[in-house]
């Protein structure tokens, strides 16, 4: 069963309005460093006594706050297993905060008892009109049953005014913190009010200015996101070749981030799929997007969402998709996307990938945030037709012609090379260059920086640093076996579907176009000479 937050009423301010409109059972979905700000939040709404209970200690306590000061002082000394029995049967009065009750069972699922006890904990309020308790957890997964009787309110990630106000307000505490709020702002998006207060005072200890406090931020951001399967991605440090058309659209989706583009009520389209062979470019022209737009690239990889723990697969979800409404802008990178759907329409699981799957689709469809999802497949038939629809675009990178790998090439050697970094005075004359090109005709894009980042390392090896010819790179191309040749039957089967989306390149009118050879007829004389 998916996470469901009730429609009518999602924000956590409407908690009050709840209460007086007769509904005395509340979830609130909340991060667990927020405890402290949604008890402070509770007494501001209420007259009546407060009480908390977790499921670490199990201990009734009472909250008040003296001096500005938030104290939770111990009603007796008793350990507290079932707190809601508990409360209903001593007819306490006042408001409770019952937090880490929902623990979902080996199904990822509410266990038969517990959904009986909170049927039970609902009709039973009933008749207790002076007794409120808020059930708060990170992630609430209620099954259908439950859904009406039980609201669920989110407590949400602070948005742009927010953070810059939090921002502000530590600011003008550390005066000797010189530099650009904005920075530091942006580095805080993303995280819980109370954990932009923790991150700001604990770092700040140790950073001398907002530049250098923004970037120990980000890595504390970096590394929380990692731990849920998700990392921000850092900028390619060579530009995508002989894409142009894959550019072109890039170039037209990267103008509607523009505000003019929304006085026409044009916004950016929901994503991209990039589909062909594996190591064409794909996930490079993914790092592309983002730096084309200024924007951040969050890559998810559906396999460290995935989690043996029950629950912690939707929640690590709802983590992603989250962060990437907060952070939007943003660009959402999914690499073989179609991995993450081998097993959607089956329950062997658990039903967990379709629920997972279907979360998904829902969210691209349904979403209003600035997210451009740009996912990458070899093979497209794996994908669910009701996700492939939710793509304005597919495209088709295919095996880089004769021109797109001169331009490949170059952009590659002159990484290495500075006698390269001028493509018009070129080391390599005309006939050197056809027989290269000639001779990696089966190469993919990361096979021919796989072979001058070799040559260059061979050249450091042999005491010629920055120093690459002919001979060196057609000695590394005959070095390896493209897997164009070792899985043939597979490319073939990836491409004789290309007819399906649009191409990422156009065809070759360089100087460089060869006459149309066997795809996979390899002439090893021209690869050795």
């Amino acid at each position: 069963m998916s996470a469901m937050v009730d429609s009518s009423s999602t924000a956590l301010n409407n908690l009050p309005n709840l209460f007086r409109a007769g509904t005395h059972l509340v979830a609130v979905q909340s991060p667990i460093t927020e405890r402290r700000s949604l008890l402070e939040q509770f007494l501001s709404w209420t007259d009546a006594p407060l009480h908390f209970w977790s499921a670490g200690f199990k201990m009734l306590q009472q909250v008040e706050q003296h001096d500005n000061k938030l104290l939770l002082k111990p009603c007796g000394s008793d350990r507290i297993d079932d707190i809601l029995q508990f409360v209903i049967n001593h007819h306490f009065a006042g408001w409770f905060m019952v937090e880490g009750l929902l623990e979902l069972d080996d199904t990822g699922e509410l266990s038969a008892e517990q959904v009986a006890e909170l049927t039970d904990t609902f009709y039973t309020l009933q008749q207790q009109p002076n007794l409120k308790i808020v059930l708060v957890d990170e992630y609430v997964q209620f099954p259908i049953e439950l859904m009406a009787l039980i609201p669920t309110l989110e407590n949400p990630l602070p948005e742009g005014e927010g953070v810059n106000r939090l921002v502000s307000e530590f600011c003008i505490q550390h005066p000797d913190l010189a530099g650009e709020q904005r920075l530091l702002v942006r580095a805080c998006l993303g995280l819980p009010h109370s954990e932009v207060q923790l991150v700001l005072s604990r770092l700040s200890v140790s950073c001398s200015s907002i530049v250098e406090l923004a970037q120990s931020v980000l890595a504390h951001k970096v590394s929380k996101l990692k731990g849920r399967g998700l990392e921000f991605i850092a900028k390619p440090d060579v530009p995508a070749g002989g894409l142009d058309l894959l550019e072109a659209v890039l170039d037209r989706d990267c103008s509607l981030l523009s505000p003019h583009a929304a006085q026409y009520e044009l916004s950016l389209p929901k994503g991209i799929l990039l589909w062909g062979p594996p190591g064409t470019g794909k996930s490079l022209s993914a790092k592309h997007a983002a730096l084309k737009m200024g924007v951040p690239l969050i890559a998810a990889n559906w396999g460290s969402l995935r989690s043996p723990k029950p629950g912690q697969s939707e929640k690590n979800l709802n983590f992603l998709l989250q962060q990437c409404c907060i952070n939007a802008p943003v660009v959402l990178f999914f690499d073989d996307f179609e991995k993450g759907f081998a097993g959607w329409s089956s329950d062997v699981d658990g039903g967990v990938e379709s629920r997972l799957a279907n979360k998904l689709l829902t969210w691209m469809q349904e979403r209003i945030e600035p997210v451009y999802v740009v996912a990458t497949c070899n093979r497209l038939e794996k994908l669910p037709p009701e996700l492939i629809r939710r793509f304005d675009t597919i495209v088709f990178v295919d095996l880089p012609h004769a021109g797109a790998r001169k331009e490949i090439f170059d952009l590659h050697l002159a990484k290495y090379f500075p006698a390269f970094r001028d493509p018009t005075h070129s080391p390599l004359s005309d006939r050197e260059w056809r027989r290269l090109l000639k001779a990696t005709h089966l190469c993919t894009p990361a096979e021919i920086a796989l072979i001058v980042r070799k040559a260059a390392q061979e050249a450091f090896y042999q005491s010629r640093p920055g120093h690459c010819t002919l001979e060196d790179l057609l000695v590394q191309r005959s070095l390896m076996v493209p897997a164009m040749i070792r899985e043939e039957e597979a490319i073939l089967a990836i491409r004789n579907r290309a007819s399906f989306a649009r191409p990422a390149a156009s065809p070759d009118t360089s100087q460089w176009a060869m006459p149309e050879q066997r795809l996979f007829q390899f002439d090893s004389d021209a690869a050795a000479s």
